[in-house]
């Protein structure tokens, strides 16, 4: 009969108790990859300089921008041919680039004539995979404005869906379209 009965269980508990811990570490450190992994697999989180951090991409989501990276109004194009005093609607076409030299897919585009009640006020757009979007308007009873009006004048803001548009990465931009005819 031995002495001491539990002297072989107390060998056994130093050898295993060891191995238990590492066991649980490699676990905990497993999971913890496994969700940081589903994280990023939709979107990479934006770099310091809050650009995207995939520098391949022609266009990115705007999820991978964020401060102090903007969105840019990079082009506008009327698609409808010229604008003029007959002018009852046209098609505007804006490209939303960033300061990161991509362009945004997923921006919010807002487009009005200034002054007010010369054209409809189309519903904010999202741009596309190319970064733009399409906006259509539709003459209102204040245009032209006067009768030397040689311009008409757009108010354009990007902004990101769900962030303060006075914040964040948004931007606007006062732009010219000149009359023609």
């Amino acid at each position: 009969m031995e002495r001491f009965p539990w002297h072989s269980r107390i060998r056994h508990a130093t050898i295993v108790r060891p191995l238990l811990i590492v066991t649980a570490a490699a676990l905990v450190l497993a999971a913890a990859g496994m969700a940081a992994t589903n994280r990023t697999q939709g979107a990479a989180a934006p770099g310091p300089n809050g650009c995207p951090t995939n520098k391949s991409l022609k266009t990115a989501p705007i999820a991978d921008l964020a401060p102090p990276a903007r969105t840019q109004i990079a082009d506008f194009d009327v698609l409808s041919g010229a604008v003029n005093n007959q002018t009852n609607t046209f098609t505007l076409k804006v490209r939303i680039g960033s300061t990161c030299g991509v362009n945004i897919k997923g921006a919010s585009v807002y487009v009005t004539a200034v002054p007010y009640n010369q054209f409809s006020i189309p519903e904010e757009e999202l741009t596309g995979d190319e970064g733009t979007a399409i906006l259509v308007f539709h003459r209102d009873a204040n245009f032209p404005a006067s009768d030397q009006q040689s311009q008409l004048t757009l108010f354009i803001r990007a902004t990101k869906p769900g962030e303060d548009p006075l914040a964040g990465v948004s931007t606007r931009r006062l732009v010219a379209v000149p009359f023609s005819g």
